[in-house]
């Protein structure tokens, strides 16, 4: 697998996986400049860059399309807001995006559930639950039509961030299953801003229901993912579950800043750095 991979090469592998990111109050064009700077180093190119929309049309600038940029959507609430998403999602399309990262609506899919979730055990207990298909009907006019902008080629991907820390593993599966009836491009964890980011356990479910659809769907780590070593955990446990060929920018996304000092200090002098970042 990638166990026999050396410090740099987990790295390396590591920053071509990475969405670098800054989704933060203060951030501006000069830091977002910064931000750009890093993602394309001597060290190598990272899978994507994610800024808030004010910001995308900048990056793109800089970037000149040498790495995919990315904004959110949504965020971080997840509000069933109808008005504010066509804002939104037409504000970032204007900016020209290369992925866009949508909150789903989780707080929604916690009062559904709240008095009829079971055990997670299988897809077809997913399927059986009235919260299901009443959430799905919600999500029509939201997930519609960014499916749409992708089939229209105005978008490449589209990434949705279900905010697992927050839920149960019943709710992540039944979030997951509708992003990928969707067909939607990544089945992301979290958003960094509201209570506990990503974890192998959340990771797991959302692998499970990946493998049980046979589906294309990608997967994007976010949220307290700052280090190389935790990286390779969450790798490895995709490798295990979909096989090593899930391995790709095209299917495994992680979504940080704080990793970047990470990976540099593994590719110059091979040991890791002791620093440690918090959320984004």
């Amino acid at each position: 697998m990638f166990q026999n991979l050396t410090p740099s090469e987990q790295a390396k592998l590591v920053l071509s996986l990475t969405d670098l990111t800054s989704l933060n109050d203060s951030d501006t064009y000069q830091s977002t400049a910064a931000l750009c700077e890093k993602a394309n180093s001597t060290y190598g190119q990272t899978a994507a860059v994610c800024v808030y929309k004010q910001f995308a049309g900048y990056a793109k600038e800089i970037l000149q399309d040498s790495i995919p940029v990315a904004t959110v959507i949504n965020f971080p609430d997840g509000a069933l807001d109808q008005a504010r998403f066509n804002y939104e999602l037409a504000y970032a399309l204007e900016q020209q995006v290369d992925e866009i990262d949508y909150v789903f609506p989780w707080r929604k899919l916690q009062e559904l559930t709240a008095q009829q979730a079971p055990e997670f055990t299988d897809i077809q207990t997913v399927k059986a639950c009235p919260a299901y298909q009443e959430l799905s009907t919600l999500l029509k006019p939201y997930l519609d039509p960014l499916t749409a902008a992708t089939k229209a080629k105005r978008l490449p991907r589209i990434k949705v961030i279900l905010e697992s820390g927050s839920l149960t593993p019943f709710q992540i599966a039944l979030a997951s299953q509708i992003c990928i009836d969707y067909q939607v491009d990544f089945i992301k964890t979290s958003t960094g801003k509201h209570g506990q980011g990503a974890t192998l356990e959340a990771a797991k479910v959302i692998f499970n229901v990946i493998k049980a659809n046979n589906a294309p769907t990608g997967f994007k780590a976010s949220g307290g993912v700052s280090t190389v070593a935790q990286a390779m955990e969450y790798i490895n446990l995709a490798a295990s579950i979909l096989g090593e060929q899930f391995i790709k920018p095209e299917t495994f996304r992680f979504g940080a800043s704080g990793i970047f000092n990470d990976i540099k200090a593994l590719i110059d002098t091979g040991k890791s750095t002791t620093q440690v970042s918090t959320g984004y």
